[in-house]
């Protein structure tokens, strides 16, 4: 079943933010399938709704998309962990899932050393041709991980496409 982006984002932001947690939501997609993202949507209050739609356009305008757990574009070796969340949310050609990947965490409050090294870290890796990869359940703009995916952005898309930056969005 083909879904198209906005549709997806939709799914990936309800199931985020209401399914129950990633792992509740795995377990009912590995069981009922990707329909397990639209009965999530489905069932919630139509301002819920509206406020869902708002930020999937939003995340899609800045260059944002979603993978959901089911779908054929689903990250292989991810979908066999039971620990897989049920969606992801990316920036930069799903491509880059086959690629060597650096995980990255970031800090609510990060001191200006620790952003200093954000910016080094973000070198070394893309000088070295690696994606960062982050899982977060913080807020994206709260975090300096996002910094660091921004920075390998910019450096890597002069030489491969982008980064990966896999994001809990709340």
């Amino acid at each position: 079943m083909a879904i198209e982006a906005f549709e997806r984002m939709q799914y990936a932001i309800a199931a985020t933010r209401f399914g129950g947690g990633q792992k509740t939501v795995a377990v009912k997609v590995r069981s009922g399938g990707v329909r397990v993202f639209e009965q999530i949507l489905c069932s919630l209050q139509a301002d819920s709704r509206r406020a869902i739609e708002t930020q999937a356009a939003d995340l899609l305008d800045g260059g944002v998309d979603a993978i959901l757990l089911g779908q054929s574009n689903y990250p292989e070796q991810l979908s066999l962990s039971r620990q897989s969340p049920a969606a992801l949310f990316l920036k930069g050609p799903p491509r880059l899932f086959e690629q060597p990947g650096i995980g990255m965490c970031g800090s609510r409050r990060a001191s200006s050393e620790g952003l200093r090294a954000a910016h080094s870290c973000a070198d070394a890796v893309a000088r070295r041709g690696y994606s960062a990869v982050s899982y977060t359940h913080l807020r994206a703009h709260e975090t300096s991980l996002h910094l660091v995916c921004r920075l390998l952005l910019e450096k890597r898309n002069a030489r491969t496409g982008g980064s990966v930056c896999l994001t809990r969005v709340r």
